[in-house]
Formats: C-alpha cells, sequence, structure tokens
C-alpha cells in the first residue's frame, strides 16, 4: 500500500512519477490537499456539470469547459486546490459573494468576472471549492501571440504587440473593472495581463459540442509511478490546455474582463505578502513596506 504524500517534494529524489516532459501542471501538485484529479468526462455537483475541454491551470487551481446540463450551456469550472478550500478563511469566497450583490449598482462591474455557481467537491485530495464562471477567450498575456493579423513592428518593438486603438481598449476596461473593485475595498492582489480576459464573440451555445472537444493530441500518456505502484491522488493523465482564444471577440466591441481572485484581500485586511510576480511588484512589495489598493496600479 503507497504512503499518501503530505508536502510537495522539493528534491528530484522524492518525486513519484515518471517525467512526461508535456507543458501541464506538475503531477507531484496532485497529493492530499493539491489538486483535484479530472479526467474529461467526469461530472460535477450531482451530476450537472461535465467537463469535456482543458482551460487553464494555474497556482492553485485548474480550469476547465464543461456542460451544464441543467441550463444546457457552456461554462467554465474552476477547482481549487483542497488545502486553499479547506482554509478557515475563503477570502476568495466572501470576495465572490460581495461582488455579486454590489453588481447591480455598478455598471462597471460588467469588467470583472462574476461567480454563477459555487459548490464543494470531495476527492482523494480533500474538499475542493468550485467556481463556476461563463467561458471567456484568450488572455491579454497570450492573445497577442495569436491575432489573426500581423500588426506592423517597428525596431523599438520587433515583438508582437496590440494595435494601438485594442491596447487603449483593453486598459480602459481594466481600469473600469479595477475601479470596480477598489470602491468595494477590493483589492485584486495580481492585477496583470495574464489575469485578464478577452469575452467570447457571439454565442458560444451555438457551437457544437464537437467542434469544442479537447483535441486528443493535447492528452499526455498515462502518468507512471517511479515505483511501479497505483497513486490514488493523481488522474491516470494529464491534459494540456487549450484556451478559446479562437472564439475571443477581437472587433470594435471586445471586452476585457478581470478574472482569478485568488490572490484577493480586503483592504483592510491586507495579507503578510502577496502572489504578485516579481516583476510586475510594486515598490512597496519589494521594499516590505504596508500596502494597500495601490499595489494594483
Amino acid at each position: 500500500m503507497s504512503t499518501p504524500p503530505t508536502e510537495v517534494p522539493s528534491r528530484r529524489k522524492d518525486e513519484r512519477f515518471k517525467e512526461i516532459g508535456a507543458p501541464c501542471e506538475w503531477p507531484e501538485l496532485y497529493r492530499p490537499g493539491g489538486y483535484h484529479p479530472v479526467h474529461l468526462g467526469d461530472t460535477f455537483s450531482n451530476g450537472r456539470y461535465r467537463v469535456f475541454r482543458k482551460l487553464g491551470d494555474g497556482s492553485y487551481a485548474t480550469v476547465w469547459l464543461a456542460v451544464d446540463n441543467i441550463k444546457t450551456q457552456y461554462v467554465a469550472l474552476k477547482i481549487m486546490m483542497a488545502k486553499k478550500s479547506s482554509a478557515s478563511a475563503n477570502v476568495e469566497l466572501t470576495i465572490s459573494n460581495r461582488l455579486e450583490a454590489m453588481a447591480p449598482d455598478y455598471p462597471s462591474s460588467k469588467h470583472v468576472m462574476m461567480s454563477l455557481d459555487t459548490f464543494e467537491h470531495d476527492g482523494p485530495n480533500g474538499k475542493h471549492r468550485c467556481f463556476i464562471y461563463e467561458p471567456m477567450g484568450s488572455t491579454v498575456t497570450s492573445m497577442v501571440e495569436k491575432l489573426p493579423w500581423d500588426p506592423p513592428r517597428t525596431f523599438r518593438s520587433p515583438s508582437p504587440h496590440y494595435p494601438k486603438w485594442m491596447a487603449k481598449r483593453i486598459l480602459k476596461h481594466a481600469l473600469t473593472g479595477l475601479d470596480f473593485l477598489h470602491k468595494n475595498g477590493i483589492v485584486h492582489g495580481d492585477f496583470q495581463p495574464g489575469n485578464l480576459l478577452f469575452s467570447i464573440r457571439g454565442d458560444l451555445n451555438s457551437v457544437d459540442e464537437s467542434k469544442l472537444q479537447q483535441n486528443k493530441a493535447n492528452i499526455t500518456e498515462p502518468i507512471e509511478r517511479l515505483d511501479g505502484q497505483i497513486d490514488k491522488w493523481a488522474p491516470k493523465y494529464l491534459v494540456i490546455s487549450e484556451s478559446l482564444h479562437q472564439y475571443a471577440d477581437l472587433t470594435a466591441n471586445l471586452e476585457i474582463k478581470i478574472s482569478d481572485f485568488g490572490a484577493a484581500f480586503w483592504v483592510h485586511d491586507p495579507p503578510e505578502s502577496t502572489l504578485s510576480p516579481v516583476a510586475l511588484r510594486a515598490p512597496e512589495l519589494i521594499f516590505k513596506e504596508g500596502f494597500d489598493s495601490s499595489i494594483d496600479i
């Protein structure tokens, strides 16, 4: 009988699995308190949501495209790590509830992702808080690499970049959404292009599920333990993320929404530290000074 891994390995000799070599989440994070093992076709919330494509993964969660069998529509299912979900103060949940309550009073709330449903899911690694959101296109970070046209480049800007009109619109919507958060005492804590999403063009629900299915080429071979034992905490295979960038609205009607509140906090109750990438940290974070909502700016 295999022993449950209680901590993330810090050295290669502690790792359980053979090298996979695919751009996926680290399989060692499938452990008690970690990610929930998901297989395509799995259902959640008493069979209401069925996953059929992976949209992404992050520090605390994996995100999947699913079918809502009750409302017959597509949704994005975010499954938090068990350890993150079981924290005594589930800040993300309380913030989500606050945003939903205040949204009707703020037109600017349309630029912030709102949870459509939330529930807990029991799995081999613990209880996982799950959030349901509307499906979105790619992030602002990655969409620039997938633009259907090639913006002119200059000597000063040899890498892909957004045309000026699009960059201005992205910034306007991002700051409008941020204003909504700050007026309600909420600091995002990890405000960056990777957490800004393009809205979907038209009605995604009109697209047949067969066209949205996960590409089988982006499903890894079965993952294997180095000791040959069967692992109870990890999935049988991993799934490479496939964004919905081809369905993003890139017209003059494009809309940007702020996502991922895993690092968010109440301005009156800041944490000891934040998850902001070092290159994007505000000076007060770098010098370990007191901080507030200004770190988002």
